[in-house]
């Protein structure tokens, strides 16, 4: 009898060995169902995933700063962003717009000013969808809301604040189709709105427009409606641009101001131009203006390695930026390199080959064709610290990578 026991229990402990051996197994992301690798690649396109997971129950992947769980499916069931040095992050404005009922950002919206969601969770009773429950960043509250997107229970919500009447007005004049998804308000009295676009807007504490952001998050953008543009901008500025930067679009405008007295207007385009206007329209400075000469060293390089494109040229008191098609390049005041990107606007291109031949950076290239052999460098830059160079490597993936003067790989940051 004692051996029967004794073969009972050591098939038991067999079992559910083996049966444990598939709980928490790491897993590549092709191993994922395509319903999940469609919902990572709609909302978090360029997150760097540090670990993918499954269990007899469901997928898990962990990026820098977000946790997505899955069932077998491959149907979401949970978003969360992590808290990193008591501070979280809020899960993406285009997950809320798409994936959660409406009404919930609207509520959260007017009753919690101050508070951006992140983390929301599906909930589940006998196996059926019911609800939503969502934590907030405060670290207090959590708040559940039914399929409908009606609060049902949690926190009891604080007396809701509004917005002033100037700012509700823009608003509903330029953004009618666009949701408020968060409101902050400073110890100024002046308010920061996120519009579920991902477009972000500044008030002063009487509701007037400081600046208008389109631009978001890896590279991305959002092109400020043409009635804004128009009607809030002097008209010196659309005809300058739509005369200079025919492929352009205007992805955020930000009022300057001297003394408290509005002296003109900031400019940025989807290829990473900056430029200024005085309060009439007139451009102010070089301005990006392709009349700016380039040092002869610099010049050789741009004919060396980007020929064939029209670049425009934008000096200031410390450098040269020039931007060519998908490409800004840098240079200090002697016309040497310090800066090459190829992540300009919407656009993710590898650089060019002949300067990834170059001596230095061909070591560092084969060392990324190496070790990321389906990745390629997007960026490259010279950056010292305590007095000593280094070149800042950035990958398709946003992986980036730091080496020595010889080329000789230090860290990952």
């Amino acid at each position: 009898m004692k051996k029967v026991i004794l073969l009972l229990n050591f098939t038991v402990l067999f079992c559910m060995f083996f049966a444990c051996s598939d709980d928490d197994k790491v897993i590549n992301e092709s191993e994922l169902p395509s319903s999940a690798k469609t919902f990572l690649e709609t909302y978090f396109s360029g997150q760097s995933v540090l670990d993918t997971r499954k269990d007899n129950d469901e997928y898990k992947i962990y990026y820098t700063n977000y946790k997505v769980e899955f069932d077998r499916q491959g149907i979401w069931k949970q978003v969360e962003g992590k808290q990193i040095k008591n501070d979280y992050k809020a899960v993406p404005y285009a997950f809320l717009n798409e994936e959660i009922p409406a009404g919930i950002v609207v509520w959260i919206t007017q009753y919690y000013l101050n508070t951006s969601i992140v983390e929301v969770e599906k909930e589940y009773e006998k196996g059926v969808h019911i609800g939503y429950d969502i934590e907030l960043n405060n670290g207090i509250d959590d708040l559940d809301f039914d399929l409908n997107g009606n609060y049902t229970k949690g926190t009891t919500p604080p007396v809701s604040t509004v917005l002033p009447e100037k700012a509700q007005t823009f608003l509903n004049t330029y953004f009618a189709d666009d949701a408020v998804v968060s409101r902050e308000k400073d110890n100024d009295g002046d308010y920061e709105v996120i519009l579920a676009s991902g477009i972000e807007i500044d008030f002063d504490s009487q509701g007037i427009w400081d600046n208008v952001d389109g631009k978001l998050e890896n590279g991305q953008y959002k092109i400020l409606p043409e009635t804004f543009l128009t009607t809030e901008l002097p008209a010196g500025i659309i005809a300058f641009i739509k005369t200079n930067y025919l492929n352009n679009e205007i992805v955020e405008v930000d009022k300057e101001f001297k003394n408290n007295v509005l002296v003109g207007y900031e400019v940025d385009l989807s290829s990473g131009v900056e430029l200024d206007f005085d309060t009439n329209g007139n451009l102010t400075g070089s301005g990006g203006t392709s009349t700016v000469e380039l040092p002869q060293t610099a010049k050789d390089f741009m004919n060396t390695h980007f020929s064939g494109l029209t670049y425009t040229t934008i000096k200031d008191e410390n450098e040269y930026d020039v931007y060519a098609g998908a490409y800004k390049i840098e240079f200090d005041l002697q016309g040497n390199w310090t800066k090459v990107d190829s992540y300009v606007g919407q656009v993710k291109t590898a650089l060019p080959q002949s300067f990834l031949a170059l001596t230095l950076v061909s070591i560092i290239n084969n060392y990324v064709t190496t070790n990321y052999p389906e990745r390629y460098i997007i960026e490259i830059e010279k950056d010292y610290e305590n007095g000593k160079l280094y070149y800042d490597i950035e990958l398709d993936n946003q992986v980036d990578l730091v080496f020595d003067t010889d080329g000789q790989f230090v860290k990952r940051d």
